[in-house]
């Protein structure tokens, strides 16, 4: 009977170590903060004002990583098919992206990535002569981060097509 006192004693004592031993080694003090990416963008629209049916008309938005981690673009898709887009990271051009359904398996595949601190040309190329309408004309695009705060990001442009 006393031996059997003494093994549950041993049993509680040990169980006690490893729960203790445990929570130290799984909070051992690391108060590292998880790196996250961060979007930035100076302005979600760009006012191409009065424009004609024939011409292409770019807009050019900088997008910027001020996070600690790199910003993955992709899944980069317009509302028009008369609207295209291209991402530029440092010297390096992406493919040129339309509406979802138009776009190549290559577009559709394509991941960018901008490192922290680093920035990036998001271009939108507007071509009303692909689809004439006159008027006040709105385009968007939109793609996908890693950013937790801007998983979808939605950009702009308008014009007034004589």
């Amino acid at each position: 009977m006393k031996n059997n006192k003494k093994l549950s004693w041993w049993v509680i004592g040990g169980i006690a170590l490893v729960v203790i031993v445990s929570l130290f080694y799984f909070s051992n003090g690391d108060k590292t903060i998880a790196c996250t990416p961060a979007f930035k963008v100076a302005t979600e629209e760009i006012e191409l004002g009065e424009i004609s049916l024939q011409g292409d008309y770019p807009a050019d938005f900088m997008v910027t990583n001020t996070g600690d981690a790199p910003l993955k673009i992709n899944r980069v898709q317009t509302s028009c098919m008369c609207t295209f887009a291209e991402v530029i990271i440092g010297n390096t051009k992406s493919p040129e992206f339309n509406m979802d359904m138009h776009n190549s398996i290559g577009a559709k595949r394509w991941i960018g990535v901008v490192k922290p601190g680093k920035s990036a040309t998001v271009r939108v190329i507007y071509k009303p002569y692909l689809m004439p309408v006159q008027g006040s004309v709105t385009r968007n695009i939109k793609f996908n981060t890693n950013d937790p705060n801007n998983s979808v990001v939605e950009l702009g442009i308008h014009a007034i097509v004589k």
